[in-house]
């Protein structure tokens, strides 16, 4: 796409006629008249002015498309968020896990008692099988996100 006919796309995008459009950017009709027909091209400050006036990405105007600086910015917080998923969800397994191993260890400690001669606490090991798994799978899963964690942290400081 010409600077020509982006200049008539945005133009006819915006419901301006050439003298509206001239107006908001204080330039004389035939200057626009002139940039539309392909006479002439507009400035580098012309180009930025229109882009300011637009809400219009410079860069994106000069190499290719007609973006507004709305959608760049978007698109910029999306690939913010992606890269910030694989934390987020990291720190959720982390939260899973480490709640499933206290109320593990809860359950192993529901029938304690308390040796009053000793001034200790005494742990009964439940004879569940199952549980003893779990908690120690737990805390497996635990040690292999966290180094999920700081290798995700490492990758990215390169």
């Amino acid at each position: 796409m010409t600077i020509r006919e982006k200049l008539i796309k945005i133009r006819n995008d915006s419901g301006l006629s050439q003298q509206e459009f001239a107006d908001k950017l204080n330039v004389a009709r035939q200057t626009v008249t002139r940039w539309e027909a392909g006479r002439s091209t507009p400035s580098s400050a012309q180009i930025l002015n229109i882009c300011n006036v637009f809400g219009l990405d410079a860069n994106e105007f000069l190499e290719g498309g007609i973006k507004p600086a709305e959608a760049n910015a978007k698109e910029l917080r999306l690939q913010k968020i992606k890269k910030l998923l694989p934390f987020i969800a990291i720190a959720a397994a982390a939260v899973a896990a480490i709640a499933g191993l206290i109320i593990t260890i809860v359950y192993c400690a529901k029938d304690a008692a308390y040796d009053t001669t000793a001034t200790v606490w005494i742990l009964a090991v439940p004879q569940n099988t199952p549980m003893i798994v779990l908690s120690v799978f737990l805390g497996a899963f635990i040690l292999v996100l966290a180094a999920l964690f700081i290798y995700l942290l490492k990758r990215g400081k390169k």
